[in-house]
């Protein structure tokens, strides 16, 4: 119990110290021990509990002390501002004693601030604080900072503490600490919550303390106000924002009222530098609260940071540094959120898109946010343009500044003589001080800024550019940087490595703060400081910054705005600094990393990089003075450009010139110059070894680059040899003296200290004597070099006579030409040696640059085309080697080389193959290339002799594909036409005569001597050949050339067994094919399709393609082509005045037009050949689908059969729907007989149909002599049966649905034309074609007849899918329309029968009382699709036939036919019998049958609104016409059978559609039961017998709910079948009256009968129903009623209700259950019974017998007393229900009061 003694003896230390002048305090303080005393026993109690406890309890703390009665005394204490020191020790000891033993209550923490602020103002006046200034005081940017010296005008102390300041001076420091220690203690309590007036209060009494004049005091607040702020900070408040927005007003000085914590801080407010270092530390400190936050601050602090950059005076040291740290602090924070942010947005993006369907309507309803957060985000960019915009300005006004001095610029370069010894004299520095600091600070916040967010200062690089070159332009300047440079030392390695070359950069922001504490620690403000030389800021270390971020921009320049800056600096450096090794290697880094635009192909760029590189490496560059001198900078330089070469090889292209001309013009100059260092020297050596290798590294580079390589040489060759030397270096020793001695005196060096050293360096650098310089191209002098001893040799000496040795060793080239050849077309030569490896590539340049080289000057002529021969040469003589120090491929030894691995190539390990030889093609190639292209004839000629002598000479040695180069050379001499150089003049006779000498020799000499037909290689001659003889077989001259060429060709292609000859040949064919002489093209064509059928099956895939797509398309193309232009163009006719053959020409061909239509007949019937015979092997093509060019192997494109599928469609739809007269049907039927093809080929049984050959039989023998008819053997049948097939792959399969959904479309295209005509001859009704037309449309159903054969079993079957049913249902009940619509696509079926029904519909060729053939065709083939199962079919009979179903003719009747126009067409009938007869077939759908009914009962429903539908043919004058269903009545009982069999189905999609059904029929059999009226006849009902038997169809198959709407129309049917038998009865009696004839009872038979049929029908669905008791009733009454009348003129009336009664008394007799309505008409019943009427008496008797009354009655009686017995029992067991109900109400009220209980109980405990 430590803690309550020591609690209990500071109460009475408290209470004695305040007996006397706060009596108060020890009231308090001894109720504060009796409370601790309590609180003593209850911690024992608890401490005793927590023994006792078997499960071991937690041990109570000191927080069981929390109470407010031991915290009141020492509050009390501290609350007096006069309390003396010993009391307010004792008080301060108290509460830091319950702050650590956590005996503070929760909100009493605001009291203990409140009287501890109470203290520290009392401490502040005593110990002489400083006023703040008012709000209403303006105050200036040199506010003092903490450390400042303060006024000496202290604040009032009250009236009880004024005296005796001085001596409590002591004591109110003690107190001052002990106040902040124990506010810290506070806050940092995590138990004790913090209130916002709480934090505001401890930041108040922090600040009141850091205005006082004691250091200790005032660091310790200032330390107490950073960590409180902290505090705050990390609890995340949203008070910390309000806090940070005050930091931001105080910092800025505005005149803003403050919200957050320092709201009470008015005139105690820290100063705005603090507010800037308390800013920075708690956004470094408070990371994550200050990222969290960020969004909320950002905008207002960049805008702060912004504003104190802007507005900062210059005299304020600390606010300016500073302000810079804050921009810089507040600028990186929020580019690294946003980074984060742009991380976490993909990953967002990523999740979001796998739920993207899920939050459409989300995304919807943010879009007004997100218009919020772009606007946000658009200010939030501005506000940082708006920060690097201030921060850049710093640095424009000190180049500003700079610039305008008159000794900014005094072209001083820095050459090394200065750094030996210190300046005389001060540097001056041109820019003042202030304006330095901020540009330097603003430089350095931009280069720690680069290096993590580069992308958002490379903008600023021009503006940093024009720093560093005005400030690096006057001597002081250069100076302090060179300074500056050397103290950052410098990489030791060569290789330009990112890594190992960074920059040891100064920290002005820690020099300024060192300077800060400097000054706080001498009690000085940096105002006062300005005598101090520390405060200066030195212009080398900010240019050196500067310099720093224009090398770390030059990583990331990708615009070309960046890129001029960074290249004028790197230059200006370059140029400046000749003598610092440090910038100058620096600089050079720059220029590797710059180098990396080179790969983004900006031309201008990169030739303004490399020329760069290349002009600072020479002194006298483009001069060729031998005489110039170069130093260690410019070795450098050329190191680097050459380590850019290496690097970027293959991107450099045209800067090879600039390249190629720098080490054309470094060749001549000496490597021994005076200038050079040690290491300098060793670095030339090095570059002059790499000459050497410039040959072996172009075979590593790629042809493009290649070819750049060969253009700068040659274009170097091609300029003027002005000045230009051949390695003499005799200028060179026209040294200066003091040069020679200095050169002199750094050899004697060698064996001094600091010469072994740099011996040592040479050695790191160029590795050692052995190993790398022995390695080196010259190695004696790389030895010498090592040993610092000087050789005064060119650059390009040693390898120019290593180049010479080499080629006249081989007598390559002959002597006199190698004498005076400069350095370009000698190295020129050793890369066209190296490069042999490749010259099947690069061959084509090689000589191309030669040829070029050789037209350019006679004197180089000779070189070039010597060298050209040379090579040709050097590959025919296998025995010897060529003249290359290396030849090709090689590797790259090491991308990132040090100097000594610069260009350096190993051979590429080739031991798992052999190297192959060059081939002849190669070799030959140029020679051949110049004779085709050549514009001059002597060349040609030349060239075609000298390829005529080889022929001669070694023509037998030549393989290979070489023939097809020289063929074609030989061919480039014909003289044709479309040649690309016009060789058509005399002057170029005697090459074509030379060159078809070369093609004589060729065909008769070495025809053999080609490649055999099966070698590859064989294809390019043999196709050169025949092109060769294309050429010349095309000439005008006579035809016997063109005779003659074409039997060149066949004479070549009948010796080659391969199919691919035969392309060749085609190919040729096509082109012939278009020849304007008729018998040349139609020759051509006819031997085309041969051709093609014969040897087509030999074709590969590629073969085919070829063959269809180019050969036959293209034929076509032009036949179509040609033919279209001869209509317009009359053309030149062979029986035309102007031909040069007289010939006669029948009529059909004496046009030009109707020769190529003839050419175009023939076209098409060659393509039916093929495909007939061929169609097999072309389809297998799409299982073998090529992969495109470009393409990955996942992505294959579309097979080219499917494509030329659809054209073969297009030429034969085209062809069809040819207009014109007799001369188009051949044309026309071609067409149509290619459409059916093509639809019987891509068939799935199309194959077997169209390739097996039709086999006509007549199954019949001879037997005995005599001619008898046998059965088919077996043999025979299996003979028929098709061989099995192979196994298809799916992707034919797929592909052959796809061509024959083609060729379906076209024949639908077809039909839509037939569509068309029809709609152009509708005026003219009643119309018939054009015979040519009906012909072809007789062609086409013969067509559709042997296509249907071919598909009935697959694309053609009945579709009795489910869905199709359901959809082809719904697509009836949508568009209630009588068949097919005419614009609905469908399936295959449904357009094949629309296309038959077109032809059946259209093929009348005049009003023809007969089918014409076409007709017949299409009627039989629908025939037999309905009979094979088709619903479409039957329909579209159905929707043919229309009316016919309820109308006959006279003639059918057995009277006269009278078809004039009025009667019922034939096709029609002949319809309605198809449908009658196959209504009732099997295969047929329910579905179907049920729609054909549903169609029929319309088409009634719309002829029974006719006119003549209601009234006899007789009275309307129709003779010939008359009703009859004899037809209809199959369709109405298949049809309604069919549709209760869907009722019973329980289809979901049928409901719909019987529905419809029904209410049609209703409809139509109440019209049928309505009466005829005749005039001066009574009505009658037409057709009873065919209606009789429609009415027990329709009560048979009624559906469950139409009964009651169809015994409505019964009863009603019933009534008035009554009324039209009494009616008739009535008007015969009358007649028979009048005449005294007996009339024919066959109208009164036939009502009467209907009267029967309705009457059982109502019996049979009703029963019990009260219409038919109603009914009966009535007609009981009415015999009753006529009985007792017994006039004989009634007589009629009397039979006819006799009649009408026993035909009632029958249907009643027929029902099932008539005990009710027995019993509701008995007693009529029993009257009838004694009738006079022996018939009727039986049927009564017989109802009476059959119906049990006694037994009726007594079981209604049972019915009722169970009814009423279930009733009873549903009454008691709804008053048990409610009892129960009631009982568990009670239950459920009585378990709610426990869990209340329950509830109340556990809350007390």
């Amino acid at each position: 119990m430590n803690f309550v003694a020591q609690v209990e003896e500071h109460l009475r230390d408290l209470g004695a110290e305040a007996r006397k002048k706060h009596p108060g305090v020890k009231e308090a303080s001894e109720r504060a021990i009796l409370q601790l005393r309590t609180l003593q026993n209850a911690y024992v109690t608890a401490v005793r509990k927590a023994g006792q406890t078997s499960t071991g309890g937690e041990h109570p703390t000191t927080a069981l002390f929390q109470s407010q009665d031991l915290l009141r005394p020492f509050l009390l204490a501290a609350n007096y501002p006069n309390a003396s020191p010993e009391l307010l020790n004792i008080s301060m000891k108290g509460m830091s004693l319950l702050i650590k033993g956590d005996a503070i209550c929760p909100g009493d923490g605001i009291h203990l601030v409140r009287v501890w602020t109470i203290q520290a103002n009392v401490c502040a006046s005593t110990l002489w604080t400083e006023k703040k200034p008012t709000p209403n005081t303006s105050t200036s940017g040199t506010s003092s900072s903490w450390f400042s010296m303060l006024s000496t005008s202290s604040m009032d102390v009250s009236s009880s503490g004024g005296q005796g300041i001085p001596q409590r001076k002591e004591s109110s420091e003690k107190l001052a600490l002990d106040l902040l220690r124990c506010l810290v203690l506070l806050l940092e309590n995590k138990d004790l919550p913090v209130t916002d007036e709480q934090w505001t209060a401890s930041i108040a009494l922090s600040c009141i303390l850091g205005h006082v004049k004691v250091m200790v005091v005032q660091q310790a607040a200032k330390s107490t106000l950073h960590q409180v702020l902290s505090l705050l900070f990390e609890s995340n408040q949203d008070h910390s924002i309000e806090t940070w927005r005050d930091l931001l007003i105080l910092a800025s000085q505005e005149r803003t009222a403050l919200r957050g914590a320092f709201s009470q801080c008015k005139s105690s407010a820290p100063s705005p530098t603090l507010c800037l270092e308390l800013i920075c530390q708690v956004a470094r400190g408070n990371a994550q609260w200050f990222q969290d936050n960020l969004e909320e601050i950002e905008v207002e602090s960049l805008q702060v940071a912004t504003a104190l950059l802007q507005n900062v005076k210059a005299n304020s040291f600390e606010l300016v540094w500073r302000s810079y740290d804050f921009a810089s602090v507040i600028l990186v924070t929020s580019l690294d959120c946003d980074d984060g942010n742009d991380d976490e947005v993909g990953n967002d993006d990523k999740a979001i898109g796998k739920n993207s369907d899920d939050q459409v309507d989300e995304e919807a309803s943010l879009e007004p946010d997100s218009e919020i957060e772009e606007e946000e985000l658009r200010e939030l960019d501005e506000c940082r343009e708006q920060l690097i915009t201030a921060l850049v300005e710093g640095i424009s006004r000190a180049t500003e500044t700079c610039r305008n001095n008159d000794d900014f610029e005094d072209g001083y370069v820095y050459a090394g003589e200065v750094a030996q010894s210190k300046p005389t004299k001060p540097l001056v520095t041109l820019v003042p001080d202030s304006l330095l600091w901020r540009a330097g600070l603003s430089l350095e916040t931009l280069s720690f800024l680069l290096g993590k967010h580069p992308k958002c200062v490379v903008s600023v690089a021009e503006t940093v550019s024009d720093f560093a070159t005005i400030g690096a332009s006057c001597r002081d300047h250069i100076l302090q940087l060179v300074s500056c440079s050397q103290k950052s030392g410098l990489a030791k390695n060569d290789n330009f490595s990112d890594r190992d070359n960074s920059i040891v950069l100064p920290s002005l922001f820690r020099r300024a703060e060192e300077i800060q504490s400097a000054a706080l620690k001498s009690q000085k403000t940096v105002e006062n400081a300005k005598n101090l030389p520390s405060t200066s800021c030195s212009v080398g270390d900010t240019l050196w910054i500067a310099f720093h971020c224009l090398l770390e921009t030059s990583r990331h320049v990708n615009e070309e705005t960046s890129f001029a800056p960074l290249l004028a600096i790197l230059q200006h450096f370059l140029k400046r600094f000749p003598g610092s090794r440090e910038i100058v290697h620096y600089t050079l880094v720059g220029y590797n990393r710059l180098a990396h635009i080179i790969k983004n192909g900006n031309e201008l760029q990169r030739k303004a990089l490399v020329s760069s590189l290349c002009k600072l490496s020479l002194p006298s560059w483009g001069k060729h003075d031998s005489a110039t001198i170069l130093q260690d900078h410019n070795i450098e330089a050329l190191v680097c450009m050459l380590r850019i070469v290496h690097k970027y090889r293959d991107n450099i292209m045209t800067e090879w010139y600039m390249v190629f001309w720098t080490l054309e013009e470094l060749s001549t100059l000496s490597t021994s110059s005076p200038k050079l260092s040690e290491d300098g020297y060793k670095s030339a050596l090095i570059v002059s070894g790499l000459y050497s290798r410039i040959a072996a590294l172009t075979t590593i580079l790629s042809l493009e680059s290649f070819s750049a390589v060969m253009e700068a040489l040659i274009e170097i060759a091609q300029s003027p040899k002005t000045g230009r030397g051949t390695g003499s270096v005799e200028k060179i020793e026209r040294v200066g003296l003091e040069d020679d001695r200095r050169e002199q005196k750094a050899i004697k060096d060698e064996g001094s200290l600091g010469g072994k050293f740099i011996s040592f360096a040479g050695k790191a650098i160029l590795g050692s004597e052995k190993n790398e310089i022995s390695d080196l191209p010259g190695k004696q002098e790389a030895v010498a070099t090592a040993k610092l001893q000087r050789v005064n040799e060119a650059y390009g000496e040693k390898y120019r006579q290593e180049v010479l040795k080499r080629l006249t060793a081989s007598r390559a080239l002959r002597g006199d030409l190698l004498v005076s050849v400069p350095f370009s077309m000698l190295i020129m030569t050793d890369i066209c040696l190296s490069n042999t490896f490749r010259f099947k590539a690069c061959g084509s340049i090689i000589s191309s640059v030669l040829c070029k080289l050789a037209g350019s000057s006679e004197e180089a002529r000779a070189y070039a085309m010597e060298t050209l021969s040379f090579l040709i040469k050097s590959q025919l003589l296998e025995e010897k080697k060529l003249p290359a120090a290396f030849i090709g491929p090689g590797v790259l030894v090491n991308e990132n080389p040090t100097k000594t691995q610069l260009f350096e190539v190993i051979p590429e390990d080739k031991t798992a193959e052999s190297d192959s030889p060059i081939s002849q093609v190669d070799l030959l190639q140029p020679l051949c290339n110049t004779i085709k292209s050549t514009k001059n004839a002597g060349v040609a000629e030349a060239g075609i002799t000298s390829l005529q002598s080889l022929l001669e000479g070694a023509g037998h040695n030549l393989i290979g594909k070489v023939w097809a180069v020289v063929i074609d050379a030989v061919s480039s001499v014909a003289g044709e036409s479309s040649y690309k150089i016009d060789r058509t003049g005399s002057d170029w006779s005697t090459s074509c005569m030379l060159g078809f000498r070369c093609l004589k020799l060729i065909v008769d000499d070495f025809l053999e001597e080609l490649p055999p037909p099966s070698d590859d290689s064989s294809i390019a001659p043999r196709k050169a050949l025949m092109e060769c003889c294309l050429s010349y077989g095309s000439s005008r001259h006579d035809v016997n050339t063109s005779l003659t060429a074409i039997g060149l060709l066949w004479t070549i292609a009948d010796q080659d067994a391969d199919a691919s000859s035969i392309e060749r040949a085609l190919a040729k064919l096509v082109v012939l094919a278009g020849d304007s002489r008729t018998e040349v093209r139609n020759c051509a064509v006819n031997s085309l399709f041969s051709c093609i059928v014969g040897r087509g099956q030999t074709f590969s895939i590629e073969q085919w393609e070829q063959c269809i797509t180019v050969t036959v398309f293209g034929v076509y193309d032009q036949v179509l082509y040609r033919g279209g232009a001869s209509s317009k163009q009359k053309e030149n006719l062979p029986n035309d005045n102007n031909s040069k053959y007289k010939t006669s020409v029948h009529h059909s061909r004496d046009s030009a037009d109707k020769q190529w239509a003839t050419t175009e007949v023939l076209v098409l019937r060659g393509l039916v050949r093929v495909l007939r015979n061929n169609f097999n092997q072309l389809l297998q093509t799409t299982g073998n689908v090529r992969v495109a060019t470009g393409q990955s192997s996942t992505c294959a494109s579309k097979p080219w059969f499917v494509d030329a599928w659809s054209r073969i469609l297009d030429l034969a739809l085209n062809a069809a729907k040819q207009t014109g007269g007799r001369e188009t049907l051949d044309l026309r039927s071609s067409g149509v007989d290619l459409m059916i093809l093509c639809c019987q080929l891509s068939c799935r049984a199309g194959i077997q149909a169209a390739l097996t050959p039709a086999r006509v039989g007549t199954n019949m023998q001879v037997v005995n002599g005599a001619l008898r008819s046998v059965g088919e053997t077996k043999s025979a049948k299996t003979q028929v049966t098709p061989a099995p097939q192979e196994q298809v792959p799916e992707s034919v399969k797929i592909y052959r649905e796809e061509m024959f959904r083609f060729s379906f479309e076209t024949l639908s295209l077809f039909q839509r034309h037939l569509r068309e005509v029809e709609k152009e001859v509708e005026e003219s009704k009643p119309y018939f074609m054009e015979p040519v037309q009906v012909q072809v449309l007789h062609r086409l159903a013969g067509g559709l007849g042997k296509l249907f054969e071919c598909c009935k079993d697959d694309e053609l079957s009945p579709n009795h899918d489910k869905i199709q049913c359901r959809i082809a249902t719904e697509k009836f009940l949508a568009l209630e329309v009588e068949g097919v619509d005419e614009d609905d696509e469908g399936d295959f079926e449904t357009r094949f029968v629309d296309l038959v029904g077109i032809v059946a519909k259209k093929a009348v060729s005049d009003k023809a009382r007969f089918l014409t053939q076409a007709q017949r065709s299409a009627m039989d083939l629908l025939q037999e699709m309905v009979q094979n199962g088709s619903n479409q079919a039957l329909k579209a009979v159905a929707s043919m036939a229309g009316p016919a179903f309820f109308w006959s003719t006279e003639a059918e009747s057995g009277g006269k036919s009278s078809d004039d126009g009025f009667g019922i067409e034939t096709l029609a009938r002949e319809a309605a019998i198809v449908v009658s007869d196959q209504i009732k077939n099997e295969k047929i759908l329910d579905e179907s049958k049920a729609q054909v009914l549903c169609m029929l009962l319309s088409v009634f429903v719309a002829e029974s609104d006719k006119e003549s539908w209601k009234l006899e043919s007789k009275v309307t004058k129709e003779p010939g016409r008359k009703r009859n269903y004899k037809l209809f009545i199959p369709v109405m009982k298949e049809g309604l059978a069919s549709a209760k069999r869907l009722e019973v189905s329980e289809e979901a999609n049928s409901s719909d559609l019987l529905d419809l059904l029904w209410e049609r029929v209703d409809m139509v059999l109440s019209q049928m039961l309505s009466p005829i009226y005749i005039a001066s006849h009574a009505p009658y009902v037409s057709q009873a017998s065919n209606l009789a038997e429609l009415i027990n169809s329709v009560v048979e198959f009624v559906q469950s709910g139409r009964r009651d709407e169809v015994a409505a129309l019964l009863s009603s049917g019933t009534l008035k079948s009554v009324d039209i038998a009494r009616d008739q009865a009535a008007y015969d009696s009358e007649e028979s009256k009048e005449d005294g004839k007996i009339r024919s009872k066959k109208r009164y038979d036939e009502a009467l009968k209907i009267c029967r049929e309705c009457m059982i029908g109502l019996c049979r669905l009703q029963p019990q129903s009260s219409i038919l008791e109603s009914i009966a009733s009535q007609v009981f009454e009415d015999l009753i009623a006529a009985l007792g009348d017994e006039d004989d003129k009634h007589s009629h009336i009397r039979n006819t209700n006799i009649q009408i009664a026993s035909i009632t008394c029958q249907a009643i007799k027929i029902s099932d259950d008539m005990g009710s309505l027995v019993i509701s008409l008995f007693p009529k019943l029993c009257f009838l019974i004694s009738v006079d009427h022996t018939a009727l008496r039986t049927e009564v008797a017989t109802i009476m017998k059959t119906v049990n009354i006694g037994e009726t009655i007594a079981d209604a009686r049972c019915r009722m007393d169970k009814a009423e017995h279930d009733a009873s029992v549903a009454s008691t067991e709804n008053e048990l229900l409610k009892n129960e109900v009631k009982e568990l109400q009670e239950e459920n009220a009585r378990l709610q009061h426990q869990i209340a209980v329950f509830s109340s109980s556990s809350a007390l405990s």
